[in-house]
């Protein structure tokens, strides 16, 4: 994996680093990144919030944690729609 391939779930600024580490930040607007909303297990509406059974409840989904089943979701291209993106698609493609 290079550098380039790594950004910030929150403003899509190329991070400088292998890998995600426990206490990595993004340097432009400083957004935890070991965090439940930069994870690939996280699921709104599932248990915990995540993909994973019976895993730690995280309290703040933006900060840093030690979760052992973080998976960054970005590292492989863009992150996903918005659910907001993906509702209006949907009503492009089956109208209203």
């Amino acid at each position: 994996m290079n550098t380039a391939s790594l950004s910030c779930y929150k403003c899509q600024t190329p991070l400088e680093v292998y890998q995600i580490g426990f206490r990595t930040v993004c340097d432009k607007c400083l957004a935890g990144q070991h965090c439940c909303l930069n994870c690939r297990n996280h699921a709104p509406g599932r248990r915990n919030e995540c993909l994973i059974p019976d895993t730690d409840y995280i309290t703040d989904r933006a900060a840093n944690n030690f979760c052992d089943d973080f998976q960054v979701k970005n590292e492989n291209g863009p992150p996903p729609p918005s659910r907001e993106d993906a509702i209006n698609r949907a009503r492009r493609l089956l109208g209203d």
